[in-house]
């Protein structure tokens, strides 16, 4: 017989066209790789990895900044001290008698508080860390970050709102608090109240706690652990990052808190100030720790002092 096959065309082959078998594949399946850990990619110019890699329980985030950051813990204290000095300096001048109008010696001790605090901020950056506010704090911000803002600004106020009534029904008397006081003058209005308390204030604030304290505090945690982070500064302990996360997210929004307490003029006050404070913080590291940037957590703060002065203007 012939070695040609009277195929019908349905298989594929031509009538007259010799039909080759395929080799019968090795029964045997490959054996399958040794376990190796994921692929970490090269760092960027500021030690940070340029990608996420990829583990079966989903991307292990660069937590700490690589080699070429310096700065933690120290530098944030570093912060806070100056930041309080420059206070005390602001209200000494208005105590002393040599800045006598309370609108301006407001606005000189804002201009020097949150001036010294950014300043340090960079400083300790450009001498410690990348030289970029973006690489090692997250400061950037995308079109996202509006909308997590506004809902994160709703929820926190909310908040303030739950901890006024409380604090008013314990005290019998609406507390009052906050270090903003509204002149008459339009000019004075929109020097402390819009561009200090409704725009650098926050903007500053959230540079320094949720980024410079936050992340401060994360990466002492992590490399408190052998072997929690490599030398890129990328996370290999995935429950240690959890760990850190947590810590970071309570003990920056309770400086945070803390640190506006000096606002208050009662216990009821320090209450309300103080719980709608720390949720603020809560919400804003939890948005820095989850999107790696602050560009929500700072729309959240404006929009939240935003609603607390127009409020204020609205009452009179």
């Amino acid at each position: 017989m012939s070695d040609f096959g009277a195929g019908d065309g349905t298989d594929g082959s031509r009538r007259g066209t010799p039909r080759y078998e395929q080799p019968a594949s090795d029964p045997t399946p490959p054996a399958e790789p040794p376990d190796t850990p994921p692929a970490l990619s090269p760092p960027d110019a500021a030690g940070w990895p340029v990608a996420e890699p990829q583990t079966a329980a989903g991307p292990i985030r660069a937590a700490v900044p690589g080699y070429l950051v310096r700065w933690g813990i120290p530098s944030s204290v570093l912060g806070l001290g100056v930041f309080i000095a420059a206070l005390v300096v602001g209200i000494a001048l208005y105590v002393l008698g040599i800045i006598p109008n309370a609108s301006a010696a407001q606005f000189t001790t804002n201009v020097l508080g949150y001036g010294a605090l950014f300043g340090v901020v960079v400083l300790v950056v450009r001498l410690r860390g990348s030289g970029s506010l973006r690489k090692d704090l997250g400061l950037s911000i995308h079109w996202v970050d509006l909308a997590l803002g506004l809902g994160a600004a709703l929820v926190a106020k909310a908040i303030a709102v739950f901890f006024g009534s409380v604090a008013q029904r314990l005290a019998g008397d609406t507390p009052v608090q906050g270090n903003l006081t509204l002149d008459s003058d339009t000019f004075w209005i929109v020097l402390n109240a819009l561009l200090f308390a409704c725009l650098l204030g926050p903007f500053v604030e959230e540079v320094f706690f949720r980024g410079m304290v936050l992340r401060g505090i994360r990466n002492r945690v992590l490399r408190t652990a052998p072997g929690a982070v490599d030398a890129a500064g990328v996370a290999q302990n995935v429950d240690r990052l959890r760990v850190a996360n947590t810590v970071a997210i309570i003990v920056s929004a309770a400086v945070f808190a803390a640190l506006h307490l000096y606002e208050s003029s009662s216990w009821a006050s320090a209450l309300a100030l103080g719980g709608s404070t720390f949720f603020l913080g809560l919400i804003n590291a939890r948005l820095a720790v989850s999107t790696g940037r602050l560009g929500a957590g700072i729309v959240a703060h404006i929009l939240f002092n935003a609603s607390s002065v127009v409020l204020l203007l609205a009452l009179g």
